[in-house]
């Protein structure tokens, strides 16, 4: 994951896995300020906007 992001220009993300209205997995990579290099938390903001639309699926 870490050299996908690097490779992208990716500073920080998270990814979560929802099951049945619970989270099952989470994962935090990187960081939330790449100029202060503080790390991902759990309870880091993130600014989706439109691209949280493709992101999403009911399996």
């Amino acid at each position: 994951m870490l050299q996908l992001m690097k490779k992208n220009h990716v500073p920080g993300m998270a990814i979560v896995i929802i099951e049945n209205a619970e989270v099952k997995r989470h994962n935090n990579y990187g960081v939330k300020n790449a100029e202060s290099g503080d790390p991902i938390e759990d309870d880091t903001v993130f600014e989706a906007a439109s691209l949280s639309k493709p992101v999403f699926c009911l399996c």
